[in-house]
């Protein structure tokens, strides 16, 4: 969600959004590293991770999975060092691998990050694309069976990342680590609002198309998702997830 964020107002001009940037691309950075220890207990033997390189199997969705999570922290880690370049080569760093501060070198680093975007943008969204695909492609599981899967995952992205991405940016100004006025917190939530209604859409979508009458057996995980042993859950991430924050 924060690369997202980060890359779009890169490509299409949001030049507000530069002050949030480093912290955007350094946030999808940390939180691609958690979303592959968690694909860990997925693969039940995690000491034998390194299978999945030896010996993959193109045809299971987890591989791509992974695949497109290595991508992408590799394109997380190369926009962290592109953000943070100069400042590391003015501290004399050895990261800064013999880089320097000229208007040359600035000038290369804004063609760099512009060309990244372009990666960047399209493997982020391909990165929860993916992931949502190996639930929505399980033909015998009726309520992933959907096409709205993919959407849904992209849009819950975008709501959590531009929410986690305004709490951080408000701690680290008020501890004076960013400066930004409160135009750019309000066009921040202007477009969380967005995020929101469309991730509400979805979800009422989903329900709807599941809960209807003669849906068959996509009715029973509707039903312990509304009223069952997981509507406490459920009905938390509706309301405190997205009636109250967009309210």
């Amino acid at each position: 969600g924060g690369l997202i964020v980060a890359s779009g107002g890169l490509l299409f001009g949001a030049v507000r959004y530069k002050p949030i940037v480093r912290l955007a691309v350094l946030e999808a950075t940390v939180a691609v590293m958690l979303a592959a220890l968690l694909l860990l207990p997925d693969i039940g033997r995690p000491d034998r991770v390194w299978h999945l390189f030896r010996y993959p199997h193109l045809t299971s969705p987890l591989i791509w999975d992974i695949a497109i999570v290595t991508v992408y922290f590799l394109i997380s880690v190369t926009y962290v060092w592109l953000y943070t370049r100069a400042d590391l080569a003015r501290a004399g760093s050895r990261l800064a691998f013999g880089t320097g501060t000229s208007a040359a070198d600035l000038a290369r680093d804004e063609r760099l990050k512009t060309a990244l975007a372009w990666i960047g943008l399209p493997a982020a969204i391909l990165l929860h694309s993916i992931t949502a695909w190996i639930f929505g492609l399980q033909i015998a599981r009726g309520f992933w069976y959907s096409a709205v899967m993919a959407p849904l995952f992209i849009s819950s992205a975008l709501v959590s990342g531009m929410g986690l991405m305004i709490l951080l940016a408000l701690v680290l100004r008020r501890g004076g680590r960013l400066s930004f006025g409160n135009d750019l917190v309000s066009s921040m939530g202007s477009l969380l609002g967005v995020f929101i209604a469309v991730e509400g859409f979805l979800v009422f979508s989903e329900m709807l198309t599941a809960a209807y009458p003669g849906a068959g057996f996509e009715a029973e995980p509707v039903e312990r998702l509304l009223t069952g042993p997981y509507a406490g859950f459920f009905w938390f991430e509706v309301v405190a997830g997205l009636a109250v924050p967009l309210v």
